[in-house]
């Protein structure tokens, strides 16, 4: 597999704070993330940009009530991928997928 496929599919993720609406973008918990994406993450205080968001092809809501810092969504995202592809049958996908 060459970088362009895996590029091909994008995950771009955002909060929904109390009070402030994104429709544009899908709750986690009701998300079916794709086999293989790459995942973008805003900063601490706030979302992506517009800009990057566009060109995500799956947009992504952490429903909170508060910012979360960088390590804690990445953690509720990936904890997220790994407990449907588990309850899937797919145990071994996210050590696969996670390339450090």
């Amino acid at each position: 597999m060459n970088i362009g496929e895996e590029l091909k599919k994008t995950v771009g993720t955002t909060i929904k704070m109390k009070g402030k609406n994104n429709d544009y973008s899908r709750c986690l918990w009701d998300f079916e993330h794709p086999k293989q994406a790459t995942y973008f993450f805003g900063p601490e205080d706030g979302s992506l940009p517009e800009e990057v968001l566009k060109k995500c092809q799956y947009k992504v809501s952490i429903l909170t009530n508060i910012c979360l810092n960088l390590a804690v969504a990445f953690g509720i995202v990936m904890n997220d991928r790994s407990m449907k592809n588990e309850r899937a049958g797919n145990k071994d996908l996210l050590k696969k997928t996670i390339k450090v």
